[in-house]
């Protein structure tokens, strides 16, 4: 299981009340093994391939249903609220209760099968988590708002008596009841009775659900809620990332790769960081070609300030376009070098550049040693290509088999046990960006689609999917064995991820191919990005939605 615990404070954890801070410090105090991550709205949606909500109403208690259940499809783990006390150590009781590889506390009320409130999933993609979150994306697909405040809870129940294979691996999920964990607020916060704290310890629940709505005095007086968060230390709260976002703010200038290579690979990754920055601030006004305008800005409008540039993917030909222009302020990010063919990248001038702007977030391990062997402070950030959002459950399941190379000569080596496939090749034969962006484009939509195997030699057909939740079968390349030097440069992340087979193993290779887990690798990429991009200094773009306050969807007594 990766060992992730997800709190979501939108507001900001440095705006969160006492209570909420406490909560998130008993979850660092009792769990010192597990990586705990607080997030705030702009983390959210960075982080998330969240439905268009444009135009709609949500609460944020509806919005954290919907944030809780897409992290644990994405990324897997424990959800726990932001007011839900860990009084245990997560390793001492819930693994035993994740056959299944999803538990939920049982029974909180006659009207609802599970609480909320605390959800696991042990990888993901778990077969409940998975149908669960493809029925919420599709609910708010269809509504602008709910007047229920349990629809995420009756949407389980929903599956739970539509869905065989949901009811039956629910069925196998061990049914420990939430009521305990209720006991503090029904006993009373305010509760200065000293045996109300004997109950609770007698009843020895794991977690306790309190609430945020009560008087923050109570955390001075001598009650209940006092004395179960008497010992903890204080919380280690994450720094923000970006400024408050503004009402009204234009939209920032920021600037894109564009290459004028046939090669797709590059327009994956392109489209990759397009992605993120969507998220944020919205897609690149600007394209500057990575060739050929990078040192020149040759005639690319200079406005007042520095423009903003996502520097990844594989850098580069053309010499005398490096290092990059002083008008620029670039985020390096998934970068990825080849001195040998662009001598200027080692440049004294260039290694100035670099240790300017560093830490250098590096694609793969090779760059990272290269850089550091120079005296350039890195990192491995992997691959943006990585952060592609898993795919959702199809109506029609996925059965076509790809074998996507440059090189036709494969087929000969694909065994003819796997199956009809398709043969695709990732070079368009032209040289014009915006049509191979559109082919990249519409390639990994087929592939999500579609796509139950895909057999490749090529390292951003291999990335995109894996971060899809596609099984692949990566290849080394067809070439020559001094090229396989290179190759192996190019795949040194990749390999720690997968097997790297040579052509003459997939005559007795095992088809039943799973997908990868990449899990850390996916938010090494995320956190790469955060790292690289805060230096801009740039406020997320306004919510194109309504956060709602909770007087619109009171919760019920």
């Amino acid at each position: 299981m990766r060992k992730i615990i997800w709190l979501a404070w939108l507001q900001g954890w440095e705006q969160a009340p006492g209570l909420v801070t406490s909560c998130l410090a008993s979850w660092q105090r009792f769990n010192p093994e597990w990586e705990v991550r607080p997030l705030s709205l702009a983390d959210v949606r960075l982080l998330l391939d969240l439905p268009d909500l444009t135009g709609k109403e949500i609460t944020a208690a509806s919005f954290s249903d919907l944030v809780r259940i897409s992290l644990l499809n994405e990324y897997g783990g424990v959800w726990a609220d932001a007011t839900l006390l860990c009084r245990r150590p997560l390793d001492s009781w819930l693994p035993s209760l994740l056959g299944e590889g999803f538990f939920a506390f049982h029974r909180p009320g006659p009207d609802r099968e599970i609480s909320s409130w605390f959800l696991a999933s042990s990888e993901p993609g778990n077969l409940i988590i998975w149908r669960w979150h493809d029925l919420v994306q599709a609910f708010w697909k269809c509504h602008s708002q709910t007047s229920d405040y349990f629809w995420f809870h009756h949407l389980f129940s929903q599956l739970s008596v539509s869905d065989p294979l949901f009811r039956q691996s629910w069925s196998r999920v061990p049914k420990i009841s939430a009521v305990p964990c209720h006991r503090a607020q029904r006993l009373g916060l305010d509760a200065d009775n000293p045996k109300a704290l004997d109950q609770i310890k007698e009843e020895a629940a794991p977690v306790l659900k309190l609430t945020h709505r009560c008087d923050s005095g109570l955390l001075k007086r001598s009650c209940l809620l006092s004395c179960l968060l008497r010992d903890l230390p204080p919380a280690k709260l994450p720094r923000p990332n970006w400024p408050q976002a503004r009402s009204n703010q234009p939209s920032p200038r920021i600037a894109g790769l564009a290459v004028s290579t046939e090669n797709l690979g590059d327009h994956i990754q392109i489209q990759a960081a397009n992605v993120l920055l969507s998220r944020l601030w919205g897609s690149p006004s600007v394209r500057i070609d990575r060739d050929n305008q990078i040192a020149s800005l040759g005639s690319v409008d200079r406005l007042a300030g520095r423009l903003p540039i996502v520097m990844n993917g594989w850098f580069k030909t053309n010499p005398e376009e490096w290092p990059p222009h002083p008008d620029l302020n670039p985020a390096y990010v998934g970068f990825h070098l080849r001195p040998f063919q662009c001598p200027t990248l080692l440049s004294e001038a260039a290694i100035e550049h670099y240790r300017k702007y560093a830490p250098i977030g590096c694609r793969d391990i090779w760059t990272m040693k290269l850089l550091e062997s120079h005296g350039v402070s890195c990192y491995l950030s992997h691959c943006l290509s990585l952060a592609f959002p898993r795919r959702v459950c199809l109506s029609i399941p996925a059965g076509e088999v790809f074998v996507v190379s440059r090189d036709p000569r494969i087929c000969a080596y694909v065994p003819a046990d796997i199956g009809p496939y398709t043969y695709i090749s990732h070079y368009s034969g032209c040289a014009d960006f915006n049509f191979n962006l559109l082919l990249a484009q519409n390639l990994l939509r087929l592939y999500a689609s579609r796509a139950k195997l895909i057999v490749t030699t090529l390292l951003h057909c291999a990335l995109p999917a894996i971060a899809m939740g596609i099984p692949v079968v990566m290849v080394w390349p067809l070439n020559p064995p001094n090229r396989r030097k290179s190759d192996s440069q190019r795949f040194s992340s990749l390999a720690g991820m997968t097997i790297i087979h040579d052509v003459s193993e997939l005559s007795t290779l095992d088809w039943n191919v799973k997908s990868v887990g990449c899990v850390a690798e996916k938010l090494s990429a995320y956190d790469g990005f955060v790292r690289a991009t805060k230096a801009w200094n740039l406020p997320p773009a306004e919510l194109s939605w309504r956060l709602a306050p909770s007087s619109v969807l009171p919760p019920p007594a």
